[in-house]
């Protein structure tokens, strides 16, 4: 799965490719349901790549808010997001945590209308977002900065 992410990233990288790939609803639910593999770094790069499809164009908007009700069926939850904001509960990193809200918020943001935002927003609320941020607290968000700033340094000593 995490090979299949990678390809994804790279035609993604090629020019017209985010175009050719929101324009292929199937390709984009099989990277979404990459969010249901288990593996943080594939689900962050999942993440990521659903993200700046959602960011680029009304199309592939609607092609990830599509996906992620494919995720729905596929994966039996009960309200859209359930996965996503789940992944807020679940004994994961705060690096994790981070990526998943900045998923969340570019997915609300990136709404090419009032009603699609409105639409997203309360799927959001229903699979139980604001009692996860409530769960996560102050004291999470700032785990989840501190291991953002620990990642940054990481990589300032690899370079």
């Amino acid at each position: 799965l995490g090979a299949a992410v990678s390809a994804v990233a790279a035609l993604l990288g090629h020019a017209g490719g985010l175009e050719r790939f929101a324009a292929a609803p199937g390709l984009v639910a099989r990277l979404a349901l990459a969010l249901d593999a288990g593996d943080e770094r594939v689900c962050t790069s999942a993440l990521e790549l659903l993200a700046v499809l959602a960011v680029t164009s009304e199309a592939g908007h609607g092609a990830v808010v599509a996906a992620m009700a494919y995720v729905r069926r596929a994966t039996r939850e009960r309200v859209p997001y359930e996965g996503v904001v789940g992944a807020l509960r679940a004994p994961t990193s705060g690096a994790f945590k981070r990526d998943v809200l900045l998923f969340v918020n570019t997915l609300v943001n990136a709404a090419p209308d009032v009603e699609r935002r409105v639409a997203v927003r309360g799927d959001l609320e229903r699979a139980g977002l604001a009692a996860a941020l409530s769960e996560l607290g102050a004291a999470g968000l700032r785990r989840a900065l501190a291991d953002d700033a620990t990642d940054a340094d990481d990589d300032d000593a690899a370079d």
